[in-house]
């Protein structure tokens, strides 16, 4: 248990760090982008974006199955088995891939011409925008057994690296779009799909060279695929009304208010994704651990895991998150421009960082539930309260609400199927809910009430200096640091933490 202890903190200090360099690279790409498409046309790539990423639930699906079966086979020991399974999954993916070419290269025109509110003069470029973002979706379907491999054997060094190649990679196109004379929008969408090319490209070697079990030849085991299909199937309404939630909201803002109010919402789901990275990448590292401990019968282990990367997954997020809710009109202006900056945006990006918060919570229970194969009841009672979101937030802004109330309707929603998600938790696998309300939402409330009034003191904090700026956003970071270590941690945490810290301060003197 202590190598499994420090595999995951080694894997979390190297994601977060990895995370961070992303973070700089992705802030900077979100900008140049914006500064090289301008508003309208970055508001088309991120609506089109939206709609072909409506097929994420595909994506989800896939790879939430995939590293459920590969970690789960690596708990056997078992390279053969490994190889056959990897080589199916491969033949399955590489059929739906075909399909999804198929009908989506068919609905094409429907959605961008009649579906979507896009205007008459840039429907040809949104059109090239839309195959392709198919064509880069389709290569992140076939990525997946080669990520989830680098998960299952918990080789995050690697990811690490492809992930930050990949962004650097992004960032170089950005800049290759000023320098052309090109229309911006169709230059820029088809080299992200040749970004996503050369991504899977990088992965498929690395994962060949690395592991010996990735070897792709043909098979087919009926049995093998039955059960991959039906898991995969059970799975697919959850991760359907996932998608529904976050991507169909962007089309329905599409549809009330046109593609400006979508530019607002792509800068906030930007710095959401790349927030919410910094608490997944802990999820990351602990996941296949949650899989391989209930595969070797080790049930106390699996919920001692649930319950803490609950929390500090959480915190994980806390962390950004807080000062970025209290500093958002001023980092966006720094990032964006002001002239660019507009009350929705702020407004947008405030809630969706709420919104990623709550939804942090969802990965660890859902994790366990995944790795024992019985999954239908979870999903469809979870997917049809998710599925809730869309007709309440089209019914909100029918009544004249604003753009930013669906986010709103989202965390509401997202709130009370957590609850859902734990009641079923308990009922399909005796998991300790006192213990998992004792340990994790206790703590983590309290944190949270105690900086929603230390922010409500900040936010009355106006200056117009950047000194000033960056110390406030200091101060909301430390108020974040202190009030998780002081109130959110137990007293075995802290004297951990403190004793890791020493030594690690002896070790470098």
């Amino acid at each position: 248990m202590a190598t499994d202890n420090g595999r995951i903190v080694k894997n979390t200090l190297l994601l977060y760090f990895r995370m961070i360099l992303l973070t700089i690279i992705n802030i900077y790409t979100v900008r140049v982008v914006l500064e090289a498409l301008g508003v309208e046309n970055y508001g088309i790539f991120s609506v089109i974006g939206s709609a072909v990423y409506m097929l994420g639930f595909l994506q989800a699906t896939l790879s939430s199955a995939t590293q459920r079966y590969f970690a789960y086979q690596l708990a056997q020991k078992d390279v053969e088995g490994y190889r056959r399974l990897f080589s199916q999954v491969m033949i399955v993916f590489l059929f739906i891939s075909v399909l999804i070419l198929i009908g989506g290269g068919a609905a094409g025109p429907f959605v961008v011409f009649d579906f979507l509110n896009i205007p008459a003069e840039r429907e040809i470029a949104a059109l090239w925008v839309y195959y392709s973002s198919l064509g880069s979706f389709l290569l992140l379907i076939l990525t997946i057994p080669f990520t989830a491999s680098m998960i299952s054997h918990e080789k995050m060094n690697g990811f690490a690296y492809l992930s930050l190649f990949d962004g650097v990679l992004k960032l170089g196109i950005a800049y290759a779009v000023m320098l052309t004379t090109w229309d911006h929008l169709i230059f820029y969408a088809i080299l992200s799909f040749f970004q996503s090319l050369v991504t899977f490209g990088f992965y498929a070697v690395y994962c060949r060279r690395n592991f010996e079990g990735v070897r792709f030849g043909w098979c087919w085991e009926t049995s093998l695929v039955k059960e991959l299909l039906g898991y995969t199937g059970w799975n697919l309404f959850g991760s359907v009304s996932a998608v529904l939630a976050t991507s169909g909201q962007g089309i329905l803002l599409n549809l009330f208010f046109g593609p400006i109010i979508n530019a607002a919402k792509g800068i906030a789901d930007r710095i959401s994704s790349v927030i919410q990275s910094f608490s997944s990448n802990f999820y990351l590292a602990v996941s296949p651990q949650i899989i391989k401990s209930y595969a070797s019968g080790n049930r106390d282990r699996m919920n001692e895991l649930v319950i803490s990367s609950s929390k500090f997954s959480f915190y994980l997020l806390l962390l950004p998150a807080f000062p970025l809710i209290i500093c958002m009109p001023e980092l966006l202006n720094v990032w964006l421009g002001a002239d660019k900056v507009d009350y929705e945006m702020i407004v947008f990006s405030r809630l969706t960082l709420v919104y990623a918060l709550v939804a942090c919570l969802e990965q660890p229970i859902t994790q366990m539930i995944r790795a024992t194969g019985r999954i239908r009841n979870y999903q469809i009672i979870v997917g049809i309260f998710t599925l809730l979101f869309l007709p309440l937030a089209a019914l909100v802004l029918w009544l004249g609400a604003p753009a930013q109330s669906t986010m709103v309707v989202l965390i509401l929603i997202t709130a009370f199927v957590q609850v859902v998600r734990v009641v079923i938790a308990r009922k399909q696998m005796d998991f300790p809910v006192g213990l998992y309300l004792k340990l994790t939402l206790l703590p983590i409330s309290v944190v949270s009430l105690v900086l929603i009034l230390t922010g409500v003191l900040l936010l009355q904090w106006h200056t117009s200096s950047l000194l000033l700026h960056i110390a406030k956003g200091c101060l909301t970071l430390l108020a974040a640091v202190c009030f998780i270590f002081i109130i959110g941690m137990s007293r075995n945490e802290r004297k951990g933490i403190i004793a890791k810290l020493t030594a690690r301060f002896r070790h470098t003197n």
